[in-house]
C-alpha cells in the first residue's frame, strides 16, 4: 500500500516505549516457566498457543496488556525484567523512500535502533545551517544555575527515590520559592516552563492537579509543568523563563539492548532531549529566554554546545527501503 509513496516525517519517531517491569522470579515462574510466553535470542516475546487457549482462564493472573502486545508482534523483553513496545521496522521500509527531518540525529535512539535491525540509512548533513542555528541560540539564551540545587540528583531514579522524603523535597521547594520572589519577581508564572518528574510536581487528576513534592510550598505551581520529553507543540511559545530540573539518561535496559550504553551516546541523547525541550519556549519566535539548569552535567553539555562552532551535523536521515 505504501510502496509507491515517498514519505517525509518532520520528527524522529519514538522507536521503543516501556510497557511494564516484572520481577525476574515472577516472570520465570508465571510466564516462562508455565509456558505462556517464549522469548527469542533478540528479546522478542511470543504468546504461546497455551496462552491463547487459556486466555480467559488466566486473565485475572497474567497481564492482559502483555498478551495483546505480544500478539501484535511488537513486544520485547529486556534483561528478563522490562517489557517494551518496539516500532515495527516495516513502517519505515515498506514505502518507496522514507526521509526523517530531525535535529542532532546522533543523539536520538533512531540510529542505533536502525543499526540493530539492519535497516540501511543515508545521512545528509548541513553544517552551515546548524551553525547559524547555534549562533542565534547563543545570542538569545541566557543560561543560569540554581546554586542551592547543584548537588541534587535530578535523574529520574534520583527524583523517584526522594518521593516522600519531605525534608529534602522542601529544600527544592525553598530554592524555587527564592527564585520566584527573587529573579522572577514580576514575571507571570504562565510565562514560565518547568520540568521534573511528574510525581514530584503534581498528584491527582490532570484536570484538577494538586501540588506535591517539589511544588508544595514553592509558590510555583501556576508555572507550566511539562514533561522533559515534550516535543511538537507550540502551546508554550510565549514562555520566557525555563527551569530544567532533570539530569537526562537513556534507560539503561534500552541502552544495553540497542548497544548505546556509552557516555558519548548518553551525553548526545541528553543534549538532544534538552534542546528539544527548550525549543518549546518563545525562542521559537526568535525571542530571548532565560534558562535555569542546576544539574552541572546538563548545564555543561548545553553550554558546550552553545559555545562550540559546528563542524558536522546530522539534520536528516533517509532510510534505504
Amino acid at each position: 500500500m505504501l510502496s509507491d509513496y515517498h514519505i517525509i516525517i518532520d520528527e524522529v519517531p519514538n522507536v521503543c516505549e516501556s510497557i511494564q517491569n516484572k520481577h525476574k522470579r515472577s516472570l520465570k515462574e508465571f510466564y516462562i516457566g508455565n509456558g505462556y510466553i517464549e522469548v527469542d535470542e533478540n528479546g522478542k516475546v511470543f504468546a504461546t498457543e497455551k496462552w491463547d487457549r487459556d486466555h480467559e482462564a488466566v486473565s485475572d493472573t497474567l497481564d492482559e496488556k502483555l498478551y495483546h502486545f505480544s500478539k501484535s508482534g511488537f513486544l520485547y523483553l529486556l534483561d528478563e525484567t522490562l517489557f517494551i513496545w518496539v516500532l515495527p521496522t516495516e513502517l519505515l521500509t515498506s514505502c518507496r523512500s522514507m526521509t526523517i527531518l530531525t535535529f542532532m540525529s546522533q543523539g536520538s535512539l533512531l540510529l542505533p535502533f536502525l543499526e540493530k535491525f539492519n535497516v540501511g540509512v543515508e545521512i545528509e548533513r548541513n553544517t552551515e545551517e546548524e551553525e547559524k542555528f547555534r549562533c542565534q541560540a547563543k545570542e538569545l539564551i541566557t543560561v543560569k544555575t540554581l546554586p542551592n540545587l547543584e548537588r541534587f540528583n535530578f535523574t529520574h531514579t534520583g527524583q523517584t527515590k526522594l518521593e516522600g522524603k519531605r525534608a529534602t523535597e522542601k529544600k527544592v521547594a525553598s530554592a524555587l520559592k527564592t527564585l520566584r520572589y527573587g529573579e522572577l519577581r514580576g514575571i507571570d508564572l504562565q510565562d514560565v516552563i518547568i520540568t521534573c518528574t511528574k510525581s514530584q510536581w503534581q498528584k491527582g487528576n490532570d484536570d484538577r492537579p494538586l501540588s506535591t513534592g517539589f511544588s508544595k510550598g514553592a509558590r510555583f505551581f501556576e508555572a507550566n509543568w511539562i514533561p522533559n520529553t515534550t516535543r511538537g507543540t507550540n502551546d508554550y511559545a510565549h514562555c520566557s523563563h525555563l527551569v530544567y530540573l532533570y539530569d537526562q539518561y537513556i534507560n539503561p535496559y534500552v541502552g544495553r539492548w540497542l548497544g548505546a550504553a556509552n557516555r558519548q551516546m548518553s551525553d548526545a541523547y541528553a543534549l538532544t532531549e534538552l534542546i528539544q525541550w527548550v525549543w518549546r519556549s518563545r525562542i521559537r519566535r526568535v525571542e530571548p529566554i532565560t534558562l535555569y539548569i542546576p544539574s552541572p552535567r546538563m548545564r555543561g553539555l548545553f553550554e558546550d554546545w552553545l559555545n562550540t562552532p559546528i563542524t558536522s551535523t546530522h539534520p536528516a536521515v533517509s532510510i534505504a527501503a
